[in-house]
């Protein structure tokens, strides 16, 4: 049974990447479009030949793309330290997802490269916005199973500071979240509502404060602070990342069909305009 700490954190990572289901759907469905007889659900009631429109990517794009995307996995992974086998190589890439290039216009999104032991995502402002451990569920359950500490232990201070570390090597703008942001600090409990002991499994998250902003995280970050290894990071604004953006400079990756629907479309969840 999960506690409340167990409860909060669970949320926190659902927020953070319920976002990028939708692109991974996208993604999916636009390699495979060919045949499209109706349109899927998440692209607000269009017809298949506007979804077909709007899912087309030539092979040039998706070959660059997927070269951008490699090479900012590289950089991240090389930024970060992280155990994976440098460089990254395509032979490592156990899958590329490549958004279409009207999705990633719309949503300002490029796509995401996962290896066996992280998934590397270029979802907002077409900047490296979220980091996961390939088998985070997995590798979480295992932590928590092997590792419990007595509750004296607990240093949030220290996660703080590595969460920040991993933050400013990843080109986010630390001070900027300091500044417009609280900061929540929660740690994974036992099983079984155990007070006196925890998992130093934490959660870091920067939460919107400003009134007018949605409610939500701008970032967070998940660490186990005994191996100080990262989890996962992920950065909901683009104001926050200093990295550059991913831009396709060659025309020629765009040779997309023009004769396809015009017209603007409603965001996802609602029928296009009649």
């Amino acid at each position: 049974m999960y506690s409340r700490d167990d409860i909060k954190m669970l949320l926190a990572r659902f927020q953070a990447v319920v976002s990028t289901f939708f692109l991974f759907a996208i993604s999916v469905h636009g390699q495979s479009n060919a045949n499209l007889k109706s349109a899927p659900p998440w692209l607000g009631g269009a017809s298949p030949q506007q979804s077909k429109f709007l899912l087309s990517a030539s092979p040039a794009y998706r070959k660059e793309v997927s070269r951008l995307l490699l090479q900012e996995a590289n950089r991240v992974a090389q930024a970060l330290s992280l155990p994976e086998k440098m460089p990254i190589a395509e032979t490592n890439i156990t899958k590329v997802a490549v958004y279409p290039p009207r999705i990633a216009k719309n949503m300002e999104a490029v796509g995401n490269v996962i290896t066996t032991n992280f998934t590397y995502y270029v979802s907002v402002g077409y900047k490296f916005s979220a980091l996961t451990r390939t088998h985070l569920q997995q590798e979480d359950n295992q932590l928590k199973s092997k590792y419990v500490l007595p509750i004296n232990q607990m240093d949030t201070n220290a996660a703080f500071q590595l969460a920040t570390q991993f933050l400013t090597a990843a080109l986010m703008d630390v001070a900027a979240l300091n500044r417009d942001c609280d900061v929540r600090i929660d740690t994974a409990m036992t099983s079984g509502q155990d007070d006196e002991h925890f998992v130093p499994l934490y959660s870091i998250s920067w939460v919107n404060r400003r009134k007018q902003e949605m409610p939500g995280n701008a970032a967070s970050v998940e660490l186990f602070l005994p191996t100080k290894s990262i989890q996962q990071m992920h950065i909901s604004k683009s104001e926050y990342i200093l990295r550059q953006p991913l831009q396709i400079t060659n025309p020629d990756f765009l040779n997309l069909p023009t004769n396809g629907p015009t017209r603007q479309f409603a965001p996802f969840g609602r029928p296009p305009p009649q």
